[in-house]
């Protein structure tokens, strides 16, 4: 089952300066250009999307054993530790 994120951000291209090196630290995997890539976290593989000032973020892959929502919960507190949502 695909799930999605999605929140508002203010500069699409600042995005990618201020997740990768957090990303960095937390151990997680960024393939991306400008606007779009795919990531993957302890398990939790997605691709995102900026367009129009939104961030689209699409988990394609997770640990059968972890709930979606304890997925989208982290995931949007790593957004906020980098102050995207």
């Amino acid at each position: 089952m695909l799930q999605a994120i999605q929140s508002k951000v203010d500069e699409d291209n600042e995005i990618v300066l201020r997740v990768q090196p957090f990303a960095e630290e937390q151990w997680a995997k960024f393939s991306f250009n400008t606007n779009t890539g795919r990531f993957s976290w302890m398990g939790v593989k997605g691709t995102y999307k900026i367009e129009d000032h939104i961030l689209n973020l699409k988990i394609t892959q997770k640990p059968c054993v972890i709930p979606w929502s304890v997925i989208k919960s982290n995931l949007k507190k790593f957004l906020a530790q980098i102050h995207i949502v």
